[in-house]
């Protein structure tokens, strides 16, 4: 694990220790008087700091148990992953469960606190729409199972939050504020909103998660725009919900925030139809397997132009070369450009593969197309596929280098190789479509 890497994790787990054990300040504890006009007694203030401090506590300790739990999760992955979910999460926990453990046995409370609640039915209405409309506007290879998974955790954490605020508000802290009468429904305002704003954040996060699984880009991350989407959508959504400020225009803010993301990914969708389908590209390929002193005649075999590189060199002792061409009947259009690789079919280990000009490309689309098409789903290794590698189709000739660091005619065939043509928008990359090629191999 690199250096920067640990001092990260100690820098943060330690900063959440050092707020886990300190207690509240008096500057945090005069905020909240002031916050909330409060004239509080020396008993009342005392025990309001110490309240204070095992909510802070519960969260930071909340925080650090979500933040392990998503750094287990990534071992697999052999990465560090801070991931929000899980410490927003545990975040939320800790306020829950240090307010149902100060109210236990209190009581009810004689006048209830009245603090709005109606984001929980917006927040439910917007889930629902939004998982609905993502579950529709899917992209290609996305099933239904992550996106309504993560719709479910949106309306899990409504419910649970929205149950959370009710008892809080109906039930006393207990044993607390004695002689400061007001100090208990401050307390508990506060404590509400707390809640409110996990809830939202953590409800958000999970759909957000809900439209970044539908509308996959060109690599595994969402499309653009995305950060600017949800920035507007969740300021648009606390001042619908949590503020006052908007009273009045509710519905027409609600109705901003539902179709936003709908516009956001309606284009990008429409914008994934590929130009024209695989069948009309008709690729088709020609390969062999040749030692490095038979390059010259075998490209002149397949109509390709010499490679002066190695046209000259005639050891029969160096290893061979998979070589071939590619040609398509129809040429990219404008704003596109074709892309192959080639895996070997019995191992499923992708095959490095060179350009006429000794190029290559590398690249992360691996990691999108197996879901898309199963058939190359056995080419995925923890994933991503071992080397990958591509070059794009000399628009002239079609010629296309297969190299493999070496390779023994004994162990690997031609007929072992299997090529795939992309058809890739220059843009961003993103591939329209993915095709086996039909190929002459000998």
């Amino acid at each position: 694990m690199p250096t920067a890497v640990v001092l990260l994790l100690l820098v943060f787990f330690g900063v959440g220790l050092w707020l886990y054990a300190k207690r509240v300040t008096d500057a945090r504890v005069d905020r909240f008087i002031a916050v909330y006009a409060l004239t509080p007694t020396v008993s009342g203030r005392a025990e309001l700091r110490s309240y204070l401090t095992r909510r802070r506590r519960a969260r930071a300790a909340g925080v650090l148990v979500g933040a392990s739990i998503g750094l287990v999760g990534s071992i697999p992955d052999d990465r560090v992953d801070f991931a929000f979910v899980p410490m927003v999460a545990g975040w939320l926990v800790g306020s829950i469960a240090v307010e149902l453990a100060e109210r236990a046995g209190g009581g009810r409370a004689e006048q209830p606190v009245r603090v709005s609640s109606r984001w929980n039915l917006m927040l439910a209405a917007v889930g629902l729409l939004w998982t609905t409309a993502a579950v529709s506007l899917r992209g290609e290879g996305v099933g239904y199972g992550p996106l309504l998974a993560w719709g479910a955790g949106a309306l899990a954490t409504v419910l649970v939050v929205f149950a959370a605020t009710r008892y809080a508000k109906r039930y006393r802290p207990r044993d607390q504020f004695p002689l400061d009468p007001d100090l208990g429904p401050a307390a508990t305002t506060d404590a509400v909103r707390g809640l409110t704003a996990g809830g939202l954040a953590l409800a958000l996060l999970c759909l957000a998660r809900v439209w970044t699984e539908a509308v996959p880009g060109p690599y595994a991350e969402a499309p653009r725009h995305v950060q600017a989407v949800w920035l507007v959508a969740i300021v648009l959504l606390v001042l619908t919900t949590v503020t006052g400020r908007w009273r009045g225009r509710t519905w027409w803010a609600l109705a901003m925030v539902a179709v936003l993301p709908i516009a956001w990914a309606v284009p990008i969708r429409l914008a994934h139809q590929a130009p024209f389908g695989p069948e009309e590209a008709h690729a088709t390929g020609q390969i062999q397997v040749a030692r490095l002193d038979r390059v010259p005649a075998v490209q002149a075999r397949l109509g390709l132009k010499q490679d002066p590189q190695i046209s000259n060199i005639g050891a029969e002792s160096l290893p061979a070369e998979l070589i071939g061409r590619v040609d398509v009947t129809r040429p990219a259009p404008d704003g596109t450009y074709y892309r192959l690789f080639g895996f070997d079919s019995h191992t499923n280990d992708a095959i490095f593969l060179y350009g006429a000009d000794g190029a290559g490309w590398y690249g992360e689309w691996s990691r999108v197309l197996p879901a898309r098409y199963s058939w190359l789903s056995n080419v995925v290794r923890a994933g991503g596929t071992n080397e990958p590698m591509a070059v794009a189709v000399d628009s002239d000739s079609g010629v296309l280098w297969f190299r493999s660091a070496g390779a023994d005619p004994g162990k690997q065939a031609a007929v072992d190789l299997q090529l795939v043509l992309m058809l890739v928008r220059d843009e961003d990359s993103y591939i329209y479509w993915a095709t086996p090629v039909l190929s002459d191999r000998r």
